[in-house]
């Protein structure tokens, strides 16, 4: 009855879920692999483990396993290995959005899913482990690999928030597993599309992924090794950097800028020489007055005020939001005003045609500035009340949209000769916000997206806008379900998230001039600290250890004050 049990998603044969299986079955613990093929796992079954069908990212198959688990185990499981995952590695040019979003479900949906569905079995362990294996690809943004490392990078924000979201539940460690390079089936090259602009480099493309896949990699069950011995441990670290390549990951991370890591990639990936050609054939004409396209202008937001922003210094703006009447005072100053979904690819190719009739096929600048709209955006949210479908939203406008926008948008961008694109990011997506997992993974996410880009399409600028505090009507009220983990302090959540978020927060038209000055430079930064506490952000970011601030973080959102009530 005190055998520890421990549940593993992504456990076929070959993979690391596999040789985890195996080793934590070696040290006495009972194991419950799963995987989507039970064939998969024939040799786990031989040597006495149980094995279930799982796919994470079916809701119906993880219920179906939680009550098999619960069952087997008597309601209670010790440690959960979100372990299941798949790789993508195409341009970001080349990107199936049907294909991204699949990926999505099993690397960052499941893992959200599981944790939600096996929560009350992990709350009866009185010493539980949350393990999530996320990726250097969170951290480096290596090119032809932008989705997985989006959803990387998502991952490991979403662990982060559940760090601080369960510190008051003392039995319960959350750990990031941080992998390198390891020698899995996962990283396999597979061929570019015919039609894609990296055609001509594919030899080269096709011998570097070989070279990730198998050259210099930890072998899976040295890595299982290092894995169970720290998740074993009483004091398990939070972030686990593991296998080839993680110290040089953890290194750039954490002392080389950015604006260094970005040319650094792209050369060792051949695209300096790449985007040389490209640049040449470009038409380099220099433009007084921009063509600027600004997604999420309705009234009130930070879109509503680049555009004016823009427009003030003498530019031609495309302001665009999902309801013309939301952008009435653009429109009065003279503003162009366009209908624009970027949800939806044909609402995205109308305004793309409509903008190249008028500006004779260029486009200077793209600012992906949409949000999700007020009616239907998440309330703010814990991890273990938060509805899915509504976490969903949140990516197809944060990330999603911001991938077709790229996509329908980048041969204007290429004809402008200057091209650069501003994507709106956020402090939530480096620090752990509690009660706000879905945006902050999907802020996470769009980082990582925009850092591949950087790398990929090398001719172009890309601007992360790291936002912290500014005046908007994006936040919104926090509203528990009765059965919520946190309900007998909502009232102190509520206070406290509110004021977090708007007290003190940069007026909009300040942030906007801002920006607009740095995207009009001729070399603007990778990414631009902006809003109420971004600079104490950026040095925290820069100079301290992931978990530094956990525990303020939980102090600011009033955990504190639940902890002592769990304790009671």
């Amino acid at each position: 009855m005190n055998q520890k049990s421990v549940l593993i998603t992504g456990c076929s044969a070959g993979g690391i879920g596999h040789a985890l299986a195996k080793e934590f079955h070696s040290r006495g613990l009972r194991v419950i692999a799963t995987a989507r093929r039970l064939e998969s796992m024939i040799e786990l079954e031989a040597l006495g483990m149980t094995v279930l069908m799982l796919d994470v990212s079916e809701i119906d198959s993880i219920r179906k396993v939680r009550d098999e688990v619960a069952l087997l185990t008597g309601e209670k499981l010790d440690i959960l290995i979100n372990n299941a995952g798949q790789a993508l590695p195409v341009a970001v040019t080349d990107l199936d959005l049907t294909e991204v979003r699949a990926l999505f479900e099993v690397n960052f949906f499941g893992p959200m899913t599981m944790v939600k569905e096996f929560m009350p079995l992990l709350l009866t362990s009185s010493d539980a482990r949350i393990v999530q294996t996320g990726s250097i690809g969170g951290i480096i943004p290596v090119p032809f690999n932008a989705a997985y490392n989006a959803s990387k990078a998502a991952l490991h924000a979403f662990a982060n928030v559940l760090r601080v979201e369960l510190a008051p539940f003392e039995n319960i460690k959350v750990i990031n597993l941080v992998t390198g390079a390891v020698k899995t089936n996962i990283a396999k090259p597979m061929l570019l599309p015919n039609n894609s602009l990296y055609k001509p480099m594919e030899p080269a493309y096709l011998e570097k992924r070989t070279q990730l896949s198998q050259v210099n990699t930890t072998p899976t069950s040295e890595y299982a090794q290092h894995v169970v011995t720290e998740v074993l441990k009483s004091n398990p670290r939070a972030w686990f950097w593991t296998a080839k390549m993680s110290f040089v990951a953890w290194f750039v991370d954490t002392f080389v800028p950015i604006n260094f890591v970005l040319p650094m990639m792209a050369k060792e990936y051949g695209l300096v020489d790449f985007a040389s050609r490209i640049s040449s054939s470009l038409i380099q004409v220099p433009r007084n007055k921009k063509n600027v396209l600004i997604t999420g202008c309705s009234a009130g937001g930070i879109g509503h005020a680049l555009a004016k922003e823009f427009h003030k210094k003498g530019h031609h703006v495309f302001a665009s939001a999902r309801q013309l009447d939301s952008m009435v005072e653009l429109k009065d100053l003279g503003i162009t005003v366009l209908e624009l979904d970027v949800t939806e690819i044909e609402s995205v190719r109308e305004a793309r045609d409509k903008i190249s009739a008028l500006t004779g096929g260029t486009l200077d600048i793209l600012v992906n500035n949409a949000y999700r709209p007020k009616q239907v955006l998440p309330n703010i949210m814990p991890v273990t009340d938060m509805d899915m479908d509504t976490a969903r939203g949140l990516f197809e406008v944060n990330l999603y949209g911001a991938i077709t926008m790229v996509q329908q948008f980048v041969q204007l961008l290429t004809a402008s000769g200057d091209g650069r694109v501003a994507q709106l990011g956020s402090v939530a997506g480096i620090f752990p916000m509690p009660f706000s997992a879905p945006y902050s993974a999907s802020k996470a996410a769009t980082h990582a997206l925009s850092n591949t880009m950087s790398v990929e399409l090398v001719p172009f600028k890309f601007v992360v806008l790291v936002t912290g505090g500014v005046q908007s009507n994006i936040s919104r009220q926090m509203h528990l379900p009765d059965n919520s983990l946190y309900k007998s302090v909502e009232h102190i959540l509520r206070e406290k998230r509110v004021g977090v978020s708007q007290v003190g927060a940069m007026p909009t038209a300040d942030y906007a001039e801002r920006v607009v000055n740095e995207l009009l430079k001729p070399k603007p930064r990778a990414w631009l600290w902006l809003g109420k506490n971004s600079l104490l952000c950026w040095l925290f970011d820069r100079f301290l250890w992931k978990t530094a601030l956990d525990g303020m973080m939980a102090r600011m959102f009033g955990l504190l004050e639940l902890s002592a009530l769990v304790k009671g």
